[in-house]
C-alpha cells in the first residue's frame, strides 16, 4: 500500500501537450501526456510502495538515473546538489523533479524539470533540462526571487532544439508551479516576435496503482510515442518547405548522413509529384 508521505511526495500529472508554430509557416498539433512530479530522494523507495514503479531497474514505469543529470548513471540527486553549489545555493532542502517517465523501458525526455526548494519551503531556483535528438543537452538554472506560484523568465537559446529554428533565438518561460494543476509555457521568439509556443497542461493524480493502471490505457507506449511524434511533425514541416536550420548539429556518422538526406530526397520529389 501506498503510504500518505509519498503520496504527497510523489504524484502523477495527466494532461496534453500542445505546439504552435507561427512562422516561417503555421504548423499545430496536440498530443495527450502525462508527467510524473517527485522528490527525488524518494525513488530509491518507490520500490517498495509500488510493483508498477522501479529505480534505475526494469518495470513497467521506472526512473533511471543515465537519462538525466550527467546521464553516465551516476545519482541525479547528488548531480543536482553540485548544481545548486556551483550557483552559490547551499542545498538544506528538498528537490523535485517533473519529467516523462520510462514506459515498459524506454523515455525521451525533450524537457526534465528541477524545482528547489529550501528547508523553509520556499522555492530558490528552477533548472530546465532540455535534450535534442542528436543527443545533446543543455541546463538553463533559473534562480527564483518571487513567492509567487506563477513564474516569468527570459533566457538565451543555448542549444538547437528543432532543426527547423536556428541558434540565436531566446525562450520566455511561464510556469505555475505544481499543485492541483501543472502548467508550463515556453516561447520561442525571434528578433522579440513569437515563432513557437509549446505548452504542457494537466490535472494532478495521486501515485496509486489504480491511476498508474489508468495511465498504462490511457497513454499506451506514451513515450515511444514522443520520439515518433517528433519524426512525424518534424517530416511534415519539411514537406511544407520550411528550410532546416544551418546551426544543427552535424551526423558524424557519414553513411547515416547520406542515408538520412536520400530519404528526405525522395519523400520530397514524391510528395511534391503526387501534390
Amino acid at each position: 500500500m501506498i503510504s500518505k508521505e509519498l503520496r504527497s511526495e510523489f504524484n502523477l500529472y495527466l494532461g496534453s501537450i500542445t505546439h504552435i508554430r507561427k512562422k516561417p509557416k503555421s504548423h499545430r498539433f496536440l498530443y495527450r501526456a502525462f508527467f510524473i512530479h517527485a522528490n527525488l530522494k524518494y525513488f530509491e523507495n518507490i520500490k517498495k510502495y509500488s510493483f508498477l514503479f522501479n529505480y534505475n531497474k526494469p518495470s513497467v514505469f521506472s526512473f533511471y538515473d543515465i537519462d538525466h543529470g550527467l546521464r553516465d548513471g551516476s545519482s541525479t540527486y547528488k548531480w543536482f546538489i553540485s548544481l545548486l553549489e556551483q550557483q552559490g545555493i547551499s542545498f538544506d532542502g528538498n528537490i523535485y523533479v517533473s519529467c516523462f517517465p520510462r514506459v515498459f523501458g524506454y523515455v525521451f525526455n525533450p524537457i526534465t524539470i528541477y524545482f528547489y526548494y529550501n528547508k523553509n519551503r520556499l522555492l530558490e531556483a528552477i533548472v530546465y533540462e532540455v535534450k535534442n535528438t542528436f543527443g545533446e543537452q543543455h541546463c538553463y538554472f533559473i534562480k527564483v526571487n518571487s513567492i509567487s506560484n506563477t513564474l516569468n523568465h527570459t533566457c538565451k537559446k543555448k542549444m538547437i532544439v528543432s532543426p527547423f529554428n536556428p541558434i540565436d533565438h531566446k525562450y520566455e518561460f511561464k510556469i505555475i508551479v505544481p499543485d492541483e494543476k501543472f502548467f508550463i509555457r515556453i516561447d520561442e521568439l525571434e528578433e522579440e516576435e513569437k515563432i513557437l509556443t509549446a505548452y504542457f497542461e494537466g490535472k494532478r493524480k495521486n501515485l496509486t496503482v489504480f491511476n498508474l493502471v489508468t495511465c498504462i490505457f490511457l497513454y499506451p507506449l506514451m513515450t515511444i510515442k514522443v520520439i515518433f511524434a517528433i519524426h512525424y511533425e518534424a517530416l511534415r514541416l519539411f514537406l511544407k518547405g520550411i528550410p532546416v536550420s544551418p546551426d544543427i548539429p552535424k551526423i558524424e556518422n557519414k553513411t547515416v548522413a547520406i542515408s538520412i538526406r536520400l530519404f528526405l530526397s525522395i519523400i520530397k520529389v514524391f510528395f511534391l509529384k503526387n501534390k
